[in-house]
C-alpha cells in the first residue's frame, strides 16, 4: 500500500470516529503515576484509567482483545520512560516493562487485561516513590528531571540555569556539590547510556543514534561513546547483537 491509500484509509478512520487518545489523557496517566500511594489506590475505583485504555476500541487491533493489548503497551511504553525521568534506574525500568509485555501477550480476557492495567500502574508508582530524587535540592532536581525530559534534544547547560533564574557557574557549582559530577558529564552519561541501548537494537544505525540524541556530529559521538565504554559505537552495535 502506497502512501497515498495509507493516508486516505487514516482519514476514513478519523471520519468514522476512530481517533487517538490525547496529550491530554497522557498528562493524566502521568499524574496518576505521581499521587501518593493512598490517593492512586482511591483515584483507580475510578473508570478514567481503565476507560483511556479501552477507547481504543478497534482502533489498534482487529479484535477488542487485541486492541487493549496494544494499548497497554502503548501505555506501558509511556510509563516506564515517565519512570526513569522520576529516578528509577533505566536499566531496571525496561526489564520491568519487558516483562509486563510478556505478561500482557499471555492474558486472553479483557477483564485480565484491565486487572493488569491497575497492577503495572501500582508497581511503578511505588518505584517512582521509592526512587524519587529526594536527596538534592530543589534546583538540582529540577535539572535532573530536565535532562531525563530533554534526551533527545541538545541541552545547553546556560537553558537550565536560565530556566532555574541562576547564574550559570553557581548553578554548575551547586549541581557539582550535590551530585559529585559536573552537569555537561551528567548529560552526556546520560546520553551515552541511552546510546547504548538505541544501538543494541538492530534496526537502529550509529548514525541515526547520534542524529537521535542530538550530537549533529556522529564523528564527535562516536568519540564520546568509545570514550565511555572502551569501544566504538559500531563494533559496540555488532558485539551485542552477536554478529562479533
Amino acid at each position: 500500500m502506497n502512501m497515498i491509500e495509507i493516508e486516505k484509509q487514516i482519514y476514513r478512520q478519523l471520519e468514522a470516529g476512530l481517533i487517538h487518545h490525547s496529550y491530554d489523557n497522557e498528562k493524566r496517566a502521568y499524574a496518576l503515576l505521581s499521587m501518593d500511594p493512598e490517593e492512586l489506590a482511591a483515584a483507580l475505583q475510578t473508570a478514567s484509567l481503565q476507560e483511556s485504555v479501552e477507547m481504543y476500541g478497534p482502533l489498534l487491533g482487529p479484535t477488542r482483545v487485541r486492541s487493549i493489548k496494544n494499548g497497554l503497551i502503548c501505555y506501558l511504553t509511556l510509563v516506564c520512560r515517565f519512570a526513569i525521568q522520576y529516578g528509577v534506574e533505566p536499566e531496571f525500568s525496561y526489564a520491568l516493562s519487558d516483562y509486563y509485555i510478556n505478561t500482557i501477550e499471555s492474558l486472553r480476557t479483557e477483564k485480565e487485561l484491565l486487572g493488569l492495567l491497575k497492577d503495572l500502574t501500582v508497581h511503578y508508582n511505588s518505584l517512582i516513590h521509592r526512587n524519587k530524587i529526594t536527596a538534592y535540592s530543589k534546583p538540582v532536581t529540577f535539572a535532573l528531571r530536565y535532562m531525563h525530559q530533554h534526551l533527545y534534544t541538545r541541552v545547553r547547560i546556560q537553558e537550565i540555569a536560565d530556566a532555574l533564574g541562576l547564574e550559570v557557574h553557581y548553578f554548575s557549582q551547586l549541581f557539582k556539590q550535590e551530585t559529585g559530577t559536573s552537569p555537561g558529564q551528567y548529560m552526556t552519561q546520560l546520553k551515552m547510556t541511552e546510546a547504548a541501548r538505541l544501538l543494541s537494537l538492530r534496526e537502529n544505525s550509529v548514525t541515526y543514534v547520534a542524529n537521535t540524541l542530538g550530537y549533529n556530529d556522529t564523528a564527535h559521538f562516536s568519540k564520546t561513546f568509545k570514550k565511555a565504554y572502551g569501544i566504538s559505537p559500531k563494533r559496540y552495535s555488532m558485539q551485542d547483537q552477536g554478529v562479533l
